[in-house]
């Protein structure tokens, strides 16, 4: 199998708060805000891509 190379960015910001910027967060409720699109995590984006070389 033929492998090029790729470059993957990753911009980690620990959620999605730039969707508290779009009137949709004006007409939600503040839990479907929460669970669907503050996306807040605890990954370790080092180490992932340690994980896959």
């Amino acid at each position: 199998m033929l492998r090029k190379p790729v470059t993957i960015v990753v911009i980690n910001n620990r959620g999605g708060a730039i969707f508290r910027l779009l009137p949709i967060a004006d007409r939600t409720p503040a839990s479907i805000m929460e669970r669907y699109f503050y996306t807040s995590h605890d990954v370790k984006v080092a180490e992932l891509c340690m994980a896959h070389g």
